[in-house]
């Protein structure tokens, strides 16, 4: 006959003490409930305002670093370090100009605008389109080392001058060339039969220019002259006061050479071709 043994499992963990939570739902009055969605409302709003106040608050904060639209250079800053700036200020904080490309504006009168539309036989349109690449005389008379073109002619004289406005592009690859900068603009025109001598060869008296020419006995003679008012800085173009074939002091002159100097001609290398 078999026998039988009663087996008992026994934990070897206490039992837990914790309560569990009750199940029931608990129940809140009609006045608990509706204080309590409106402080969650007010609670939104607020929320709400912070994150306004936020952007606000960047927005402002982006004023701080000002942006260039372009790349060029500025002027001048008058306000110091630590002056309040805001987007309502009357004076702008400075001036950026892209320099790149330069415009050159002059005038031109009423007989040129007519000689360079040939009497009216042409459009001033077509006249800008046929006319040549032109140079700019700096303020220490040296030339601009890129030429430029004629963009625009107004088509109206001005009725104070007599005058048209010009205005013409120039590349200014290596920023040489500044806002403000003042200068000549060289139109070139054919000519032919001038005469052409080194500006070392004039001297002054009174805003009006001087020569020696060599006259009788080798002796220097001073000869009042005119030039033209436009010069490539090495050479004058001699309107008035010289004739072909009549020799002047080239070297010394205002030190070495006087008015009564003998002087020993001797023939001097050509000038350069004077500009057209």
């Amino acid at each position: 006959m078999a026998r039988t043994t009663r087996a008992y499992i026994k934990s070897t963990h206490p039992p837990s003490t914790t309560p569990h939570p009750p199940t029931a739902t608990t129940n809140i009055s009609e006045y608990e409930y509706q204080t309590a969605a409106l402080s969650l409302e007010s609670a939104k709003a607020s929320l709400n305002q912070a994150n306004q106040s936020l952007i606000n608050a960047k927005k402002n904060l982006s004023y701080s670093v000002v942006t260039a639209p372009f790349s060029g250079v500025i002027g001048s800053i008058p306000n110091r370090e630590g002056t309040l700036a805001s987007p309502s200020m009357a004076q702008p904080l400075t001036t950026l100009s892209d320099i790149s490309e330069v415009y050159a504006y002059f005038s031109l009168t009423e007989r040129d605008v007519l000689r360079l539309t040939e009497g009216g036989s042409c459009s001033l349109a077509q006249a800008i389109a046929k006319m040549p690449e032109v140079f700019l005389q700096l303020s220490d008379g040296t030339r601009y080392a890129l030429s430029g073109r004629v963009s625009t002619v107004s088509g109206v004289l001005d009725q104070s001058t007599g005058s048209a406005s010009v205005r013409a592009l120039f590349k200014n690859t290596n920023g040489m060339l500044r806002s403000g900068s003042t200068g000549n603009i060289l139109i070139p025109q054919p000519s032919q039969d001038l005469i052409i001598i080194p500006q070392r060869a004039t001297y002054e008296i009174q805003d009006m220019k001087y020569v020696y020419v060599v006259g009788d006995s080798s002796k220097a003679v001073a000869r009042n002259i005119k030039v033209s008012p436009v010069d490539d800085g090495q050479t004058y173009i001699v309107t008035e006061g010289l004739n072909v074939g009549e020799e002047i002091v080239t070297e010394g002159v205002g030190t070495a050479v006087k008015a009564g100097t003998v002087v020993k001609p001797k023939a001097a290398a050509a000038p350069a071709e004077a500009s057209k």
